[in-house]
């Protein structure tokens, strides 16, 4: 940001770039639903948040939850109107496969909402688990970590990114964003939505990253 910009501005001086974030906080502490009303005022025509699910469903009960855990995020989250992007649901690295647990939670899941699935255990990434989410149009979370096990399997009719940064920590760069470029144009080709998320850091390479990966677009 610019640096006399006041912290109140900062939003809609991203807004000015980009036209989707992926809202972190909402893991940790669920926001109430006027917070999301706030959001979603201050956002521009045609933008989309990302909503990232609570912690306590998928970290604490481990997708065991009763319904009214899942319509706790996502009535909070109907909040922000038609600017309600996806709901991103990310399981823990050691949680291993458990297909009969993963069927119980994707059939509470409100079908008129999209939502994600990001698992970060190889034994998920399975025909089983994506014939279940295909059959829920959940889409598969394609994660980029060099310690996070990904597939570029597609189950919905969009697809949702996360781009962390990689292991030299010094941002992707023109290079390593091109091979990406090609797949959400191919991806696009198919008439899916495609959410590209990079992960934040101190050093803001993943605004510079996420404006190559646009550039490299030519939206």
């Amino acid at each position: 940001y610019p640096e006399k910009l006041p912290a109140r501005e900062h939003f809609a001086f991203y807004a000015q770039h980009f036209n989707s974030v992926e809202l972190n906080n909402s893991f940790y502490r669920q926001p109430p639903k006027e917070r999301f009303v706030a959001w979603a005022e201050q956002a521009p025509p045609g933008f989309l948040f990302a909503v990232k699910g609570s912690r306590f469903i998928t970290h604490i009960k481990r997708l065991v939850v009763e319904s009214k855990s899942i319509d706790l995020v996502v009535d909070a989250a109907r909040g922000l109107g038609d600017k309600l992007g996806p709901i991103l649901f990310q399981l823990q690295a050691n949680f291993r496969l458990d297909l009969e647990r993963l069927e119980h939670f994707v059939a509470m899941l409100p079908t008129d909402i999209r939502f994600a699935l990001e698992f970060r255990h190889e034994s998920w990434l399975v025909p089983a688990v994506f014939d279940v989410l295909r059959a829920h149009r959940i889409a598969l979370c394609i994660p980029d970590h060099p310690k996070i096990p990904k597939s570029l399997e597609i189950t919905s009719d969009f697809t949702y990114i996360r781009m962390h940064l990689p292991p030299s920590g010094l941002g992707y760069g023109e290079r390593a964003l091109q091979p990406w470029a090609q797949h959400v144009r191919n991806w696009s080709a198919r008439n899916l939505d495609v959410f590209v998320y990079f992960n934040n850091d101190m050093e803001g390479h993943a605004i510079k990253d996420a404006q190559a990966l646009i550039s490299l677009l030519d939206f």
